[in-house]
């Protein structure tokens, strides 16, 4: 019982050492127009409990994701975060929010974009290097297949056939992967062709060794690409 009991105090202190605690808010301004955003921070997460997606899309309760890109909601203007200046942060007690600027008080925490916003953030020129553009394009396919997501079950075809847009920007995430050898990068792109119905380009991505971490998602997919089937699935790495 008492060891028990210890095994138990561990593994409590353990889980609350690595809870999510959040840290001060940043605070932000646009360099267009000065107006006023702020973006949590995070001191401590773990990935207990997350969700894996064929697409490499994952979220986990414990550790929230926040936008690299987002949209200034004054001026409108397209902003990576690097390109906000840090003026300062939130203090955690709330007594002491009085003593700040209006602004900073009123201030709308920075979201992520839209499906349609992210086409127009490349539009207008965010997509200024490789990994930016990368980054966007991932995030309109994870948009897409959001769809999906949220209505499991109700799709037979992915949408993204049905569309030529949406074609041409997976076959781009597709090149700007090319020079890039790493695991990931191999699956990723071999779940872009199967979600094309490109399945035997898919199965060249996968006929190579991978290091045993990866081998569960590669055998998920070959099975996904032996059926033949697009749409995007859960992916069960537990």
């Amino acid at each position: 019982m008492k060891k028990f009991l210890f095994i138990f105090l561990i593994l409590m202190n353990t889980a609350s050492l690595y809870a999510l605690s959040f840290g001060p808010d940043q605070i932000l301004q646009c360099p267009v127009d000065g107006n006023i955003h702020k973006v949590r921070t995070i001191r401590s997460y773990n990935t207990l409990g997350g969700q894996y997606w064929t697409d490499g899309f994952a979220t986990f309760p414990m550790a929230p994701s926040f936008p690299h890109i987002t949209k200034c909601g004054k001026c409108g203007t397209y902003l990576w975060r690097e390109e906000f200046t840090i003026i300062g942060e939130m203090p955690f007690s709330h007594e002491d929010e009085g003593n700040l600027p209006i602004a900073w008080q009123e201030a709308e925490y920075i979201r992520f974009l839209t499906l349609d916003e992210y086409f127009e953030a490349i539009e207008k020129g965010k997509a200024d290097t490789d990994e930016r553009e990368l980054y966007i394009r991932i995030k309109i396919w994870w948009a897409i297949n959001d769809q999906i997501r949220n209505r499991i079950g109700e799709y037979t075809v992915n949408p993204i056939l049905g569309n030529d847009v949406y074609v041409q920007n997976l076959l781009r995430v597709i090149k700007l992967l090319e020079n890039d050898s790493s695991p990931e990068s191999f699956l990723r792109r071999a779940e872009a062709y199967r979600e094309l119905g490109r399945f035997g380009a898919a199965t060249r991505m996968l006929n190579r060794d991978f290091d045993r971490g990866y081998l569960r998602a590669v055998r998920e997919i070959k099975k996904l690409i032996w059926k033949k089937d697009t749409i995007v699935r859960r992916l069960f790495l537990d």
